[in-house]
């Protein structure tokens, strides 16, 4: 490059226009370009630094999912990744940064991850239809040993989650099997002069070049589909698509060897395609008048041979009169609208816009069906909600179903937002849930929280729907406390007491109104009966929930004690035998007792005490007031949480609690642990989440320096510890601005060094009261688990963390899996899997927000018995599954039926050791066939993750003399195991016990 470009995310600097670009990604693991996102890179070189520039295609950009740090990873983004492998090397650097520029790294081979601020800088930018990113990243970032990366290997990847499952992953060049670790089909990066500027009919670009007019020859030989035309037929967008159609194949041929006309045509089809299919539908509206005229409006447009269309979201239908008599006055023919009107003397444009607040205007007075109107102009208004789906943009259930499973004699706990979408709160709002006779809602009604915003009332009306006997119930809510353009939630407890049969499908039928002129066009829920919960009773694998309190860690609670019970029954039934419970509340003792009762383990969060600090009253507090225990941070700044009593702060020095204050520590922090007990409940467990960074990111918690902000400890001792752990001769005499910048790494690992004896004093104590020490910190920690080995009593471990533990995951399971047991010296820990995520409290459009965890973006009940016997089979200590109310639509029951066989064959999942080449199969193979071993006998899976049943013939290899075996599902006895044949149903595991 002839000079560096600015790093400001827009490609716009001129340099960009000198280098060559590639266009085009692939579809994952296949040959097939992504036709709808176009992707499009350069990339140069200047004084030895490398110049990331990527253009990514969105029609939705309103919808870029992009978060401000890498705490959970960026898996979950739009975002884009870069692999280099440089010149005769095995090990790769992986470079990942998302639609806000945040940048996460790691070395392939490396136990811990890159500092982000090594890697280089990056920028994004957000435009109309696109967004874009540049990077530099100096080359011994991606190349340490040689500093040059000419001739070494390359490959870009793309995340997409706005638009479809089956395209969010694309790269360039295409991957085999094994994704992005393909490394095998990374590209060449070769230098080349600059020769001026870029032309595009380079060979580069042949193949996705002739891409275009290939798409647009099939458009002109398709047809729309009958689908289509119902569903989007009626609409004006539909017909300029088919007419599109037409002049594309008007035209076709002479676009042959014009690729610039072919770009256009073909951006201009998967435009209009994408606008012919925005979701809307069809108002059927005719009106009636005596002694007015009146002009129908839907959205500012008049109404035209009886008929509108209105997209998903807000609509606003409006009646403007002028009397022409004495007694003027209208009727709407429209099933569809509510018939409840507000009115306004006079008119005005502002009054066609949603948002418009209508509140002070007086309803309108409805007789026999006529809404009276006043002498002279006036206008009617009325908001119309509809959602195609009771889980569109303006919609209130959560999380996302396809059918809504509902197991026999079990409770349901359904998470409605309640909200306001404008910047003025809405009167008189209603939620309406009409559900069969047999279905019941124990009655939600108590005092409101953000956590769980109850109804001030519920009623109730026997109706008729389908042909069959149904309960409407009515809940009214007061929202005038709700902060406008946010929802708080309501978690309403829906139990199963006899309707049906399993099999049974039935439907929910979802409507609200409020503010006397809003009502939703009502959505239907498919819903259907499954088989009671029936899991197994384990006694070594945990099952565990570490935010158990109903609802949002206690920030709701509950209406009774019987909808908690319900609530962990069904847990239970499921195989959970482990809650992790709150402390110092009495509800949160209330929770306990219940568990106790149901015979689960139930564990004290301590919040997060001591491995925090003194973040509770006590001895710990009291001693941090002696010279020599408060921590200092980073150039005498307050520790990173803030949280300060009485202006002092509430960590202590590391070096000092792991010196002489050693005695006095161990002493503070078990009475305090005696006390806590004693002011919340008796329990088998202490949890603490850990989840520290030595150096936290910017934007973490506040932090806004991005420096050494938030760091701890810098007192003279510990530097003093520091310099003699890492024979750093004079340390103590170290500004904290030193140690940042000059030996930034070393401080982190003498800081985790330091972190992990103290967790190792706090499980002793832990462990000298006669409980168990529950522990948590995230998989990625690689730097604090390292110095972690002989600290810690049980692991709980963000493992998966937020993907689903499936084929796609296996192998960073297993790796995880590998590392702890050869560095941490641990054979099995509490892996995590949890369902779903709300948006959080006071968050913009938070109904719009919520996150479910799985690779559809909805909820998949039917896949959990695989995921948990997979996690089983990896970590081998257990699932932690966040909290019980959150395992709905079935997955209680999916749950049991992993459970069930896990308790079985208990032995091989907790302490069996994996051998997956004891088995093979022409049909399937790791990840999918795994085989856990148990001195000479074996436990073989094999995974169908697909919707089809999957004929398998597994050879099992290595077998002793005389072995025998028996498919575990069926109880068919094998006399001879060495050729097993099985169907596999959809979504399901066989297992195949060998033995002697």
């Amino acid at each position: 490059m002839f000079r560096s470009p600015v790093i400001d995310g827009k490609l716009d600097d001129p340099v960009w226009e000198y280098m060559a670009e590639k266009r085009g990604f692939l579809k994952f693991k296949s040959r097939i370009y992504v036709s709808e996102r176009e992707t499009k890179f350069r990339i140069g070189h200047k004084d030895g630094k490398l110049y990331l520039g990527i253009h990514c295609g969105e029609p939705l950009p309103e919808k870029i999912i992009a978060h401000d740090n890498t705490r959970d990873g960026l898996w979950n983004d739009d975002a884009i990744e870069f692999f280099f492998l440089p010149a005769g090397t095995d090990n790769y650097m992986q470079i990942v940064i998302n639609a806000k520029g945040i940048i996460w790294a790691k070395r392939e081979k490396d136990l811990n991850t890159t500092d982000a601020e090594k890697v280089g800088k990056a920028k994004a930018y957000i435009g109309k239809n696109f967004w874009s990113v540049e990077a530099e990243i100096p080359f011994e970032v991606l190349d340490p040993w040689k500093k040059c990366i000419n001739g070494g290997k390359f490959l870009i990847g793309r995340t997409v989650m706005t638009g479809s499952d089956a395209d969010r992953l694309s790269s360039w060049p295409a991957v085999g099997s094994r994704g992005y670790g393909s490394k095998e089909c990374f590209a060449k990066m070769s230098f080349s002069r600059m020769n001026g500027s870029a032309t595009e009919d380079t060979v580069l670009n042949a193949e996705y070049d002739s891409f275009f007019f290939n798409e647009l020859a099939k458009v002109a030989k398709s047809n729309p589909t009958p689908a289509e035309i119902s569903k989007y037929g009626h609409t004006d967008e539909f017909k300029k698509q088919e007419n599109l159609r037409k002049e594309i194949r008007r035209v076709l041929f002479t676009l042959k060897h014009d690729k610039n006309k072919q770009k256009a045509y073909y951006k201009r089809w998967i435009e209009q395609k994408y606008l012919a299919q925005i979701i809307s539908r069809k108002l059927d509206i005719s009106i009636e008048t005596i002694d007015c005229n009146a002009i129908v409006k839907v959205n500012g447009v008049p109404v035209q041979n009886g008929s509108a269309v209105i997209r998903e979201g807000i609509s606003v239908i409006t009646v403007e009169t002028e009397s022409t008599g004495a007694a003027p006055r209208f009727r709407i023919m429209e099933k569809d609208l509510s018939g409840n009107w507000k009115y306004y003397p006079g008119t005005s444009p502002a009054i066609l816009k949603p948002e418009w607040n209508d509140s002070s205007w007086k309803v309108a007075e409805k007789k026999d069906g006529w809404i009276s109107a006043q002498k002279g102009r006036t206008t009617f208004r009325q908001l119309i909600i509809w959602n195609e789906t009771p889980f569109g943009a303006m919609s209130t259930l959560w999380p996302q179903v396809k059918t809504w499973e509902f197991p026999q004699g079990a409770l349901e706990v359904m998470l409605f937002h309640v909200y306001s979408p404008f910047k003025h709160t809405w009167k008189n709002y209603e939620q309406r849930i009409d559900l069969p006779e047999g279905m019941e809602i124990l009655n939600p009604v108590k005092a409101p929280s953000w956590g769980n915003w109850s109804p001030k009332s519920i009623r109730q009306e026997k109706i008729t729907r389908d042909g069959k006997p149904y309960i409407r119930y009515i809940l009214s809510y007061d929202v005038s406390k709700i902060p406008a353009g946010t929802a708080y939630y309501n978690y309403i407890p829906v139990k199963h007491i006899s309707f049906g049969k399993p099999g049974d499908k039935f439907n929910i039928y979802l409507a609200r109104k409020a503010n006397g002129n809003v009502s939703e066009i009502e959505s239907v829920l498919p819903a259907k009966i499954i088989p009671p919960i029936n899991g197994g009773k384990l006694k070594k694998l945990k099952i565990q929930f570490y935010t158990s309190a109903p609802y949002l860690h206690g920030a709701g609670t509950t209406a009774t004690l019987r909808e908690a019970e319900e609530i962990y029954a069904a847990a239970v039934k499921a195989g959970g035998n482990q809650f992790i419970i709150g402390c110092k509340k009495p509800y949160f003792a209330e929770i306990a007792k219940i568990c106790r009762k149901l015979g689960a383990n139930v564990i004290l969060n301590s919040n997060n005490y001591p491995v925090w600090g003194a973040t509770i009253p006590g001895e710990l507090e009291k001693l941090l007031r002696k010279p020599g225990f408060e921590c200092r941070g980073f150039n005498g700044d307050t520790w990173e949480l803030g949280r300060a009593t009485k202006g002092r702060i509430k960590m202590y020095c590391p070096s000092k609690v792991l010196g002489d204050g050693k005695k006095e520590f161990l002493a503070a922090v078990k009475a305090d642990f005696e006390m806590l007990i004693k002011q919340s409940y008796p329990c088998d467990g202490i949890f603490m989440n850990w989840e520290q960074f030595v150096f936290p990111a910017k934007g973490r918690r506040g932090l806004m320096k991005g420096n050494g902000d938030g760091a701890y400890c810098f007192c003279q001792n510990c530097k003093k510890e520091f310099g003699t752990y890492k024979n750093i001769p004079g340390a103590e005499n170290l500004s904290d601005d030193e140690i940042y910048l000059k030996y930034k790494d070393q401080f982190i690992d003498f800081r985790y060094h330091q972190s992990a004896k103290i967790h190792g004093l706090i499980r002793d104590v832990i462990l000298s009261m006669g409980l168990s020490d529950i522990f948590y910190c995230q998989t990625a920690n690689k730097a604090y688990w390292k110095n972690a080995a002989g600290s810690l009593d049980q692991l709980f471990v963000g493992c998966p963390g937020n993907p689903s533990a499936n084929a796609k995951w296996q192998k960073f399971i297993d790796d995880s899996m590998e590392f702890f047991r050869t560095t941490v010296k641990k054979d099995r820990f509490i892996g995590q899997r949890f369902t779903y995520f709300t948006s959080g409290y006071n968050v913009k459009e938070s109904w719009k927000k919520g996150w479910v965890l799985s690779d559809s973006g909805i909820l998949e009940p039917h896949t959990w018995k695989n995921q948990m016997i997979r996690m089983f089979a990896s970590v081998h200590g257990g699932v932690d599954l966040g909290a019980p109310y959150t395992l709905v639509s079935g997955i209680n029951y999916y749950i049991g039926e992993a459970t069930r066989l896990a308790a079985e064959y208990e032995d091989y999942f907790y302490q069996g050791k994996r051998n997956d080449k004891l088995a093979d199969s022409k049909q399937i193979a790791y990840p999918d066939l795994l085989v856990l071993t148990l001195g000479d006998s074996r436990l073989v899976l094999a995974f169908n993750e697909t919707d089809q049943p999957k004929q398998v013939t597994i050879r099992n290899l290595k077998l002793k003399p005389g072995q025998k075996g028996i498919i575990c599902n069926s109880k068919r006895k094998l006399a001879d195991p060495s050729n097993v044949s099985v169907i596999i149903p959809p979504h399901d595991v066989i297992a195949i016990n060998i033995f002697h």
